[in-house]
């Protein structure tokens, strides 16, 4: 079995308004929507460094993975069914 670590990320490169707006563009393919995306990104993300960055990433991956979604109950709850685990 192959044995993953994390890589080290390539250093951080701030990114020009127009750079961004750019990329936002390319996601979205609508230039509305890529002003607004813009409009809405709060001043301390948009200026954080890459460390700060890699902490809310790895925060949201952990409360994503910790939390059942809509309509799925963790595997510690007791009101699992046999016939819930079929569907």
């Amino acid at each position: 079995m192959e044995s993953t670590t994390p890589k080290a990320a390539p250093a951080a490169v701030p990114m020009t308004p127009g750079q961004r707006l750019e990329a936002l563009l390319e996601h979205t393919g609508d230039l509305d929507k890529a002003e607004v995306l813009q409009a809405s990104i709060p001043e301390w993300l948009a200026n954080a460094d890459l460390n700060g960055v890699q902490a809310l990433k790895s925060a949201f991956e952990q409360s994503f993975w910790l939390k059942p979604g809509p309509g799925r109950r963790s595997k510690s709850s007791s009101r699992w069914t046999s016939s819930a685990r079929s569907n």
